[in-house]
C-alpha cells in the first residue's frame, strides 16, 4: 500500500510465505563448519532456507510474516522499518538454540535504516527474545561519507556468542579524513567492553589517487 504525502511517498508492505520440506535429519558425519556463525536477521526471515551452508539445513513445515515501512522523499531521502517472526510446526533440534530460530516461534527481528542526508546512513537491527523482549543480538550504526572524510562506526551486543558462549559487547570505527587532495590520515579501532580490551588500534597516513592506494599504519 502507498500514499503520497506533499514530497513524501510511504510504502507499507506486509509480507508473508509458507515454506514446506520434510523434515531432515541431520547427518552426524557431516560437522557443523560453514554454518558455526549463524545469524538469524532481517536479511534471511524470508530465506526458505535460513542456515548460511550445506552443513545446516532450515527443512520443516515454516511461515515467515513480517511488515515494511518506508518514507521516501522525492529528494532521494529515505527511512524504513521491519519487523518479524518466523513460525514452525515442530521444534528443529539441529539448529543452535542461541540462534533464536529452532522452537516452534522464533525471536522477534527488527531492522531500520534511514538516510536523513546526503553521504549519511543510519542502520540498526535487533532481535529480542520470543518470551521475555530481551536483546538477544543488536547491531547499531552509521556511515558518513563526504569528499574527504569516510567513516564507520558499530556497536555490537549479542547475549551469546557463537564460538565463547559468552555475552558481547564491542565497538568498531574507521575513519579517514584527507586533508590535501590526495594525503589523509586513517583511524581503525576495535574495543571488547565485556573484556576490556583493544582488539585493534591502529593509526596511519593514506596517500591515494586515480590509481593506487598506499597506507602506512
Amino acid at each position: 500500500f502507498y500514499r503520497r504525502l506533499d514530497n513524501l511517498t510511504v510504502v507499507l508492505e506486509p509480507i508473508a510465505q509458507i515454506a514446506l520440506s520434510p523434515v531432515l535429519k541431520q547427518d552426524p558425519r557431516i560437522p557443523i563448519e560453514d554454518s558455526v556463525d549463524f545469524q538469524f536477521d532481517e536479511t534471511t526471515l524470508f530465506q526458505p532456507d535460513k542456515s548460511p551452508g550445506f552443513d545446516l539445513i532450515d527443512s520443516g513445515q515454516r511461515f515467515n510474516v513480517g511488515g515494511r515501512a518506508t518514507v521516501i522523499s522525492d529528494d532521494g531521502y529515505y527511512a524504513s522499518a521491519l519487523i518479524g517472526r518466523s513460525f514452525r510446526t515442530t521444534p528443529n533440534p539441529f539448529i543452535p538454540v542461541r540462534t533464536g530460530l529452532s522452537g516452534t516461534e522464533s525471536d522477534w527481528i527488527m531492522a531500520a535504516d534511514a538516510s536523513p542526508y546526503n553521504g549519511v546512513n543510519f542502520f540498526s537491527r535487533w532481535r529480542l527474545d520470543s518470551g521475555s523482549f530481551g536483546v538477544n543480538y543488536m547491531e547499531t550504526g552509521v556511515d558518513w561519507t563526504t569528499s574527504r572524510f569516510d567513516g564507520q562506526i558499530r556497536y555490537i551486543q549479542e547475549a551469546q556468542d557463537a564460538s565463547t558462549g559468552m555475552p558481547v559487547r564491542d565497538m568498531d570505527f574507521h575513519g579517514e579524513l584527507f586533508i590535501l587532495k590526495n594525503w589523509g590520515i586513517s583511524a581503525y579501532g576495535a574495543r571488547e567492553f565485556t573484556t576490556g580490551v583493544w582488539r585493534q588500534a591502529d593509526f596511519g597516513i593514506v596517500y591515494r589517487d586515480q590509481c593506487i592506494r598506499v597506507e602506512i599504519l
